[in-house]
């Protein structure tokens, strides 16, 4: 019976470790995942100014486009945004 109450406490030391180490990188997920979310924030932000700013101004499709695409880079946000420039344009010549 000795080695059998050794051996548990092998494992409950080992469990511990394990528990221990899925806590500490439980505790660094979350710090990242608080991170992106900041920067998730931010570029929403710098997209509805962007957006913002250009629905507002008295400009030419290929300006509101070209601003865009300059301030925001071309990423999936900016086409979208962009699509929807062009189909705003459409609706408001109709």
């Amino acid at each position: 019976m000795g080695s059998e109450a050794a051996n548990d406490q092998e494992k409950k030391r080992c469990i511990q470790e394990l528990l221990g180490r899925l806590r500490d990188e439980r505790a660094s997920r979350l710090e990242a995942a608080a991170a992106n979310r900041d920067a998730l924030r931010s570029e929403i932000s710098r997209i509805r100014e962007t957006i913002e700013r250009a629905l507002n101004e008295d400009t030419t499709l290929a300006e509101r486009l070209r601003a865009l695409f300059r301030e925001q880079g071309v990423t999936i946000a900016s086409l979208l945004t962009a699509f929807a420039f062009i189909v705003s344009t459409i609706v408001q010549a109709i």
